[in-house]
């Protein structure tokens, strides 16, 4: 039993330059082995989207490990450089593939949403049903976002979760990118194919947003407030809503 937990990407024209300008992220987690004393090791990997409008990206980044089994831990993250697929050296962060599918590549209103890879090797010292890896980073660009609303802090929120005590697991992976440019009047399927090495079953669902306050890397989420308009089956304005096939 795991979920995978995805903040689905809003793309906008327009930015300040005060943050991160974090657009999404994904957690997933790969078993490895389990040790003689009964501990398990999982390698735990970090996908951050963001709009290259924002700061330089902290390349310093920590996970949050939790369970009501045996407490917190905070593992540091290691940053994994990217090589394009058309050879050349190797960098921080690619363009998302298909981005600009649909639109003028070169239309300076379209923004370049941009993917950082993390990963860890952790240890869980035992089977719990509530596994927690979580992460937040600051800070979504609150100024431009349509769909939700913000007071004060603003982190973006993930977490993904397991339960290892009916055995241990793989989560599912993402096949396609998270973030899309979407074209005015074109219907548009948005397929988020995932590949499942374990065997199991997936079913899908939309998820709250959550908001994290700044500081510490283990911290409690809080729900977002949805704007006018919106909710978490409506998250974008459609000409005839949003459905899951």
């Amino acid at each position: 039993m795991k979920k995978l937990l995805f903040l689905f990407v809003t793309i906008f024209t327009s930015f300040s330059l005060s943050a991160s300008h974090f657009a999404g992220a994904e957690i997933g987690y790969e078993y490895i082995s389990t040790n003689a004393n009964g501990s398990h090791d999982y390698k735990v990997r970090l996908q951050i989207y963001r709009d290259i409008s924002g700061i330089p990206l902290d390349l310093n980044q920590s996970l949050c490990i939790s369970s009501s089994c045996f407490g917190q831990q905070t593992v540091a993250l290691t940053f994994l450089p990217v090589l394009p697929q058309n050879g050349g050296n190797a960098r921080q962060a690619l363009p998302v593939p298909g981005l600009s599918d649909c639109v003028d590549a070169n239309d300076p209103d379209l923004v370049t949403i941009e993917i950082y890879y993390f990963e860890a090797t952790v240890t869980l010292q035992g089977n719990c049903p509530n596994w927690k890896f979580s992460w937040h980073g600051n800070a979504r660009n609150i100024n431009n976002i349509d769909n939700l609303t913000f007071t004060g802090n603003s982190d973006l929120y993930v977490e993904t979760l397991l339960n290892n005590t009916i055995g241990q697991n793989t989560s599912p992976t993402f096949v396609n990118p998270a973030a899309k440019s979407f074209c005015v009047g074109s219907p548009f399927t948005w397929s988020q194919a995932a590949t499942e090495p374990d065997g199991d079953s997936l079913r899908y669902s939309f998820g709250h947003p959550l908001n994290a306050p700044f500081g510490a890397v283990c911290t409690t989420p809080t729900l977002a407030t949805f704007a006018a308009g919106y909710s978490v089956l409506q998250p974008m304005t459609t000409v005839s809503g949003i459905t899951i096939d």
